[in-house]
């Protein structure tokens, strides 16, 4: 994990980029 991506107050974003990153392992 990416303490500099924590450090950023962007929760909808982070959220969103977690989703697509769990979608993208599913795929794989």
């Amino acid at each position: 994990m990416s303490m500099s991506k924590h450090s950023r107050p962007n929760s909808c974003n982070e959220l969103e980029e977690d989703i697509r990153n769990k979608q993208s392992h599913t795929i794989l």
